[in-house]
């Protein structure tokens, strides 16, 4: 698991995107239809999905595994897909069902399936699609991505979240609340352990990576702990409870 800038970040227009765009919560997958992982996972996200609703959207990348023909053959048909028709989705599914091991005619009974145009007939689409799986790549390595599965999760953070609520009228702050003591809380939201951990054990399944990732997440949640015990620590001189925070402090204080 993963909380670093994408690169390029998602882009709806761009991004195969599942849910809502102003979802609280999104899932970025960079995955391969040939790696047993990736299989293993789909359930959960769609048991994810499900939990979430509304709150999650789910984003996926190719990122094919090395020195495998099926995983690119595979990549390139859901990009086919989506190029000619439309339906990745539909096409992503029934990769992820099928694979990872591929039969020889598994590809063809797919675009059969999904009434995919014959690829000599659609040159350009076919090239688009090449590039697209190319580009997917490419921002795996410039994201740092190693291995498949690997997640990417994004959320509002919690006191930006707070402090347009209130701005736009949405929420009422507390007048027994100081935007301090909400800075601070949200600073202690950064302590968290199953969900990581959970994440972790599905994008890691090398034991010295899972190790590696729950070290780091156990040093992030002492430092949200040490962060928001500095904030939250009372003050000699009272905080005036007229002072909003701009912008910029807000996102400097998270």
């Amino acid at each position: 698991m993963r909380r670093e800038k994408l690169d390029p970040p998602i882009d709806l227009d761009y991004d195969h995107v599942l849910g809502p765009p102003d979802a609280q919560l999104t899932l970025v997958e960079y995955g391969s239809y040939a790696c047993p992982y990736c299989h293993a996972v789909h359930d959960v996200i769609a048991g994810l999905r499900n939990r979430f609703g509304e709150r999650m959207r789910y984003v996926f990348r190719h990122l094919p595994m090395a020195d495998n023909e099926d995983a690119l053959r595979a990549s390139e048909l859901a990009e086919y897909a989506a190029e000619t028709t439309g339906r990745f989705w539909g096409v992503h599914a029934a990769l992820m069902e099928r694979g990872p091991v591929f039969s020889e005619d598994d590809f063809g009974r797919i675009a059969r399936e999904f009434n995919l145009p014959s690829a000599a007939e659609h040159e350009p689409a076919l090239a688009a699609a090449r590039e697209r799986v190319h580009e997917d790549a490419e921002s795996a390595r410039r994201s740092g991505v190693r291995v498949t599965p690997t997640f990417f999760y994004q959320r509002p953070p919690i006191v930006t979240a707070a402090w347009l609520a209130v701005r736009s009228g949405i929420a009422v702050k507390p007048d027994a609340y100081s935007w301090r003591q909400l800075i601070g809380a949200g600073a202690l939201g950064g302590i968290g352990f199953t969900m990581s951990l959970f994440i972790a054990g599905l994008a890691f399944p090398n034991a010295a990576d899972y190790a590696a990732a729950k070290i780091a997440i156990f040093i992030a949640s002492v430092i949200a702990a040490v962060v928001g015990m500095i904030i939250l620590y009372p003050r000699r001189e009272e905080e005036s409870e007229s002072e909003l925070p701009d912008e910029t402090a807000v996102g400097c204080a998270i």
